[in-house]
């Protein structure tokens, strides 16, 4: 025979408060909207339930709390419903209030259901077993919202919190988020508006809004009015009742504002549910706000939770709530079976599927990802704590007519700066208008980008000229300054991707790859030309050291000669030597016949004085032996030089002009290439950058057409882009690339950051690589029709500039040797009596004629005749140091 057991009355409490923006006042009141939502879902459970007797037995205790910010109010209103039989509470929704009622039904073991937000994480095990929470645990849903701001690839983050709760709430996304992240306490700024200037002002467009959902539509208004409501900035609002917002107005502004929903309208059931909340509200004469917040879904899916539960406890437990109260200790001995059966069950309703973890939080949840497109709220990914995010199927056509309807309505400013090949002027650009002045590979470039991606553009030159670097305060020129600041939509040139400008704009995939090389100048490919290359075989020091030994072996020579009675033949006799042969002792005793014999030795040449002593030519063979020596070094360190001369440049890399002080070196002065040498490791990149900023004047060129002026006007060189440099070897033959590559980079187009634009482009530059579209481009931009000559082989010939300085030796010493003659005429002319010789001019040119024409014949002043023939010394002179002047022979007057 089998029992059947009448269900006792099932009594569910309900304590809420609510939040309203009346001078910060907080307190509940019956028309609150969560105790309109526990109304709805006690009358709903117990229409639906298939059990009759539950629908009869079903009730809802309900305590108003005038002071809700005050736990003594809150306690009271407890302790009020306690008697009355409760089988289980749900409540609140504000977090001061839950620790005091939890710990309330802790202590009799009645079952605590909890609708708002733990500050814990979940994780931490709770004091508590006896409660559960179906609200979405506060960390997870904070991962949630971090990967629904990396969607977009954040680098750069502020959130707007109201609150240090917030804080705590979004404790995950600022720990994983971007190297700079700002923070900004809505209540430090005077206004809203204020707020979104300081935001504009650190170029930041990624912002998270964490705050009550009666401000957010007037912190939007605020952005609007500062300008940041484009399709260049992006919003993640954290608010779960987002969807109950009308965001009409920010449809057609383009902004990317996204925001999750918890609440469920997947299925026809929860549709369904909806729609009878609003007829409830309606019958109840509400006529505003119809839409059913999340706190509002968590209350209907709380009692639902609660009356599932007692239901299935119902059919082997008599639940019948205990009548307790505050001042005695009692305990309900199911209560705490009734909190764990909960723990152990999952429930569906409206915001999803609740699976709570061995704490009692909610721990397994799902959430829809919506983003305000020009069409209205469209959901573009779902997240779930299993597989994060997950982007719609949808999703891609969504965001490709969003982007078409942006583009056709918009024309995008493209901000360049004029370096050939890239960007030119046509000749003719006087008489043009618009794009249509320009041309260029970059030029080319965007229009079949534009055709391609569909998107109109107009050209504008930078204003500064600069392609842009970090200045020493932390700011941006160029043309980055212009794309951060959104002057500009687009920046496209020899525009090199580095980390640095990463951190401010956003570039495509690069079109172009290259590297910093050297530009140079051929006519320096060899040193300039020495006149007295002769003498680099030996150092200074060594010509020195060699004049030297020269003079004293004269010197040493003479004194020995002198002294040596078998080289000196009037030492020897102790008498002197007359007639003829005096003369020729004399002359080879004097210290110029021993000068004459040094330098015969050192040019291998004989001479008529030949040592006759020992000594002497003891001294003449080591002479000989030294001259030997110093002259085959010198022919072979000759050879040598020459030959290097001809093979060896001046310089072939970086090391080379490192090494060297001759050649200044330099980049542009606002530009990737001196970011490079500043940043770089490398000693020797350190030592060329220390080089250049100390050098004065400057080595730093504005532009690069300056640069190149700088290079064709010999001893320097410049670093630049390999690519560019190819392209002005096509068009000067004067130049040439030395060297490989000191890096490696890429041209990319920049994009402000979050810009819609960059995926686009990046997609079509891609394509374009794989058809050889860029080989093609490159070809007909760099090429020119009028290729330099070939280089001539190198010749193994010496040509003049090798030996002008010994020409130039020889020059010097044959004028040198004119004027001696001259001084030694006029010596000879002062001794001359003066009745034996006319003028110097006279005396001069009949010298001259008897040298070459050989007439030895002239008139004398006194009428006779003369001949320049000698041969026997005049007895007696008036001239000691010209005792064998020529005797006058010839007819005399008879």
């Amino acid at each position: 025979m089998s029992r059947v057991r009448t269900p006792a009355r099932k009594k569910i409490g309900g304590s809420f408060t609510h939040t309203l923006e009346t001078k910060g006042g907080l307190f509940e009141s019956k028309d609150d909207p969560l105790s309109r939502a526990f109304d709805f879902a006690l009358s709903r459970s117990a229409l639906r339930s298939k059990n009759p007797l539950v629908r009869s037995i079903l009730n809802g205790v309900k305590e108003t709390v005038p002071n809700a910010k005050w736990s003594h109010s809150t306690y009271k209103a407890a302790c009020r419903m306690l008697p009355k039989g409760l089988s289980a509470v749900i409540g609140p929704s504000r977090a001061s209030s839950g620790p005091l009622l939890d710990s309330l039904c802790s202590s009799y073991n009645l079952p605590f259901i909890a609708i708002g937000p733990e500050l814990t994480s979940s994780s931490d095990s709770h004091p508590s077993p006896k409660r559960v929470n179906l609200h979405p645990a506060t960390d997870i849903l904070s991962k949630a919202f971090f990967d629904v701001a990396n969607m977009t690839e954040w680098k750069t983050i502020s959130v707007i919190y109201d609150s240090e709760d917030s804080l705590i709430r979004l404790a995950y996304l600022l720990r994983q988020a971007a190297s700079e992240t700002y923070l900004h306490f809505l209540h430090d700024y005077n206004s809203p508006v204020t707020l979104f200037k300081r935001i504009f002002h650190l170029k930041d467009n990624n912002i998270v809004i964490d705050v009550a959902t009666s401000r957010i539509a007037g912190l939007l208004e605020a952005a609007r009015k500062a300008g940041m409501m484009t399709e260049y900035y992006n919003f993640v609002l954290t608010s779960l009742d987002m969807h109950t917002m009308d965001l009409s107005a920010y449809y057609p502004m383009r902004a990317n504002i996204s925001f999750v929903k918890l609440i469920d309208l997947n299925t026809r059931e929860n549709n369904r549910l909806m729609n009878e909340f609003r007829i409830f509200q309606l019958s109840d004469g509400i006529r505003d706000n119809l839409e059913l917040t999340t706190e509002q879904a968590l209350v209907v899916d709380s009692v639902s939770f609660a009356v599932q539960t007692l239901q299935e406890m119902s059919i082997d437990h008599n639940i019948e709530g205990p009548e307790l109260d505050c001042t005695f200790g009692d305990r309900w001995r199911l209560g705490y079976n009734i909190t764990d059966r909960m723990l152990r069950s999952s429930f569906r309703g409206l915001t999803g599927v609740s699976t709570l973890n061995e704490h009692g939080q909610r721990t397994s949840f799902q959430l829809d990802v919506i983003r305000v497109l020009w069409t209205g709220p469209t959901k573009v990914a779902v997240w779930d704590t299993q597989n994060g995010i997950r982007t719609q199927s949808t999703y891609p056509e969504s965001v490709m007519k969003e982007l078409e309807n942006l583009m056709a309505s918009k024309v995008f400013n493209v901000t360049t700066i004029l370096n050939a090949p890239y960007t030119m002027l046509k000749k003719d650009h006087a008489s043009r208008t618009g794009n249509d002045r320009f041309e260029g590979f970059c030029m080319e470039l965007m229009q079949t980008l534009s055709e391609r991606v569909g998107f109109k553009y107009s050209i504008q030159l930078v204003k500064d000229n600069s392609y842009g670097s970090r200045q020493p305060d932390g700011s941006f020129n160029g043309m980055i300054k212009e794309v951060m600041n959104m002057e500009a939509d687009m920046a496209i040139v020899d525009l090199s991707i580095t980390a640095e400008r990463m951190q401010v704009v956003d570039f495509t995939q690069p079109f172009l790859r290259t590297g910093i090389s050297i530009l140079f100048s051929k006519q320096q490919q060899r040193e300039d030309v020495s006149y007295f290359l002769f003498m680099k075989p030996f150092s200074l020091e060594v010509w020195i050291c060699t004049l030297t030994a020269f003079t004293g072996i004269t010197v040493f020579y003479y004194v020995t000669a002198s002294i040596s009675p078998n080289e000196n033949a009037a030492v020897a006799i102790g008498e002197e030597i007359k007639d003829y042969s005096r003369m020729v002792l004399d002359q080879e005793m004097k210290i110029a016949s021993r000068f004459w014999f040094a330098v015969g030795s050192i040019m291998q040449q004989g001479s008529d004085l030949n040592p006759v002593s020992l000594s002497c030519r003891t001294i003449a063979s080591v002479w000989w032996f030294f001259t030997l020596i110093v002259v085959s070094s010198y022919t072979a360190n000759l050879a040598a030089t020459l030959t290097a001369e001809r093979m060896v440049s001046q310089i072939d890399s970086a090391d080379d002009l490192a090494r060297q002080s001759v050649i200044e070196y330099g980049c542009l002065a606002s530009g990737s290439s001196r970011k490079f040498f500043e940043q770089s490791t490398n000693k020797i990149y350190q030592q060329l950058s220390d080089h250049m900023e100390r050098a004065k004047p400057t080595v730093y060129a504005k532009t690069n057409a300056e640069a190149i002026r700088r290079v064709l006007g010999g001893n320097y060189a410049y670093f630049m882009e390999a690519t560019t440099i190819e392209y002005l070897k096509e068009r000067n033959c004067r130049l040439t690339k030395v060297g490989g590559l000191l890096d490696s980079k890429g041209y990319g187009i920049a994009t402000p950051m979050g810009s819609p634009l960059r995926k686009l482009l990046s997609e079509e530059i891609l394509k374009l690589a794989e058809t050889d579209y860029f080989i093609g481009l490159k070809q007909k931009w760099w090429e020119s029709n009028q290729p330099c000559p070939a280089a001539a082989p190198p010749s193994e010939e010496m040509g003049m500039a090798e030996l002008v300085g010994v020409f130039l030796v020889l020059l010097v010493g044959c004028v040198m040797g004119i004027f001696m003659m001259f001084g030694e005429f006029l010596w000879e002319a002062t001794y001359t009596p003066y009745g034996e010789r006319s003028l110097l001019v006279i005396e001069l040119w009949w010298a001259f004629k008897f040298a070459i024409w050989g007439d030895d014949k002239r008139p004398r002043p006194d009428g006779m005749e003369r001949y320049f023939v000698s041969a026997k010394p005049v007895e007696k002179s008036p001239r000691p140091a010209l005792e064998y002047r020529a005797e006058v022979l010839g007819d005399v007057e008879q």
